[in-house]
């Protein structure tokens, strides 16, 4: 499976009519694993060595690619937007007290599609 298949569903969720809070949910979730697989599946092509660090494999990746050398702001920039969408994720994942509204669906999706085309700027 590709991880695009991911973003691709929650495209066909979005479309759904009416949608609520559950599929909010899933469009978090999803979108954001489809840019953590794209990240990790570009840093492996890369040479990165993905699981140097301590801690869980969110946090790790987005250690390696700040801490990249030679430096790359570019590479550092995905990295925050990773660790940010990261924790959207774990809101929408656990907090079933908080709301995970639309806008923060559309937020999820953007910020997968940026991401994605952050990653195209290396070969």
């Amino acid at each position: 499976m590709d991880s695009i298949e991911f973003l691709d569903f929650c495209k066909k969720i979005k479309a759904i009519q009416p949608i609520g809070e559950v599929e909010y949910r899933q469009i978090v979730g999803r979108s954001y694993y489809c840019a953590y697989h794209k990240v990790k599946d570009k840093a492996l092509s890369l040479g990165m060595p993905v699981d140097a660090y301590q801690g869980g494999t969110h946090i790790t990746l987005t250690k390696t690619l700040e801490s990249f050398k030679p430096a790359s702001p570019k590479l550092k920039g995905i990295a925050f937007r990773l660790r940010d969408f990261h924790k959207r994720r774990i809101l929408a994942d656990y907090h079933l007290d908080m709301c995970i509204s639309e806008v923060m669906a559309e937020e999820a999706l953007r910020s997968c599609e940026k991401i994605l085309e952050e990653l195209s700027y290396f070969k």
